[in-house]
């Protein structure tokens, strides 16, 4: 199992930063884990994202160490 950053820093009373992401390309996830956000919320609730690309944004965010929330 896949250690969690975000859970790991707030357990240690650190913040955590993290952004919305309403575009749908894993690009954009990649480039917002490289970026340094400790999280991101995939927004499917205004956006229009299929199960495919919604799993490619989770598999990039998690590649950069970024924790990936889906909102549905």
């Amino acid at each position: 199992m896949k250690s969690n950053r975000t859970k790991a820093l707030l357990r240690q009373d650190q913040p955590v930063i993290g952004t919305f992401l309403f575009l749908s390309d894993p690009a954009v996830a990649e480039i917002a884990g490289l970026a340094g956000f400790d999280f991101c919320w995939i927004d499917t609730e205004h956006a229009p994202t299929d199960f495919r690309c919604i799993t490619e944004m989770v598999r990039a965010a998690e590649l950069t160490g970024m924790t990936p929330m889906v909102r549905v």
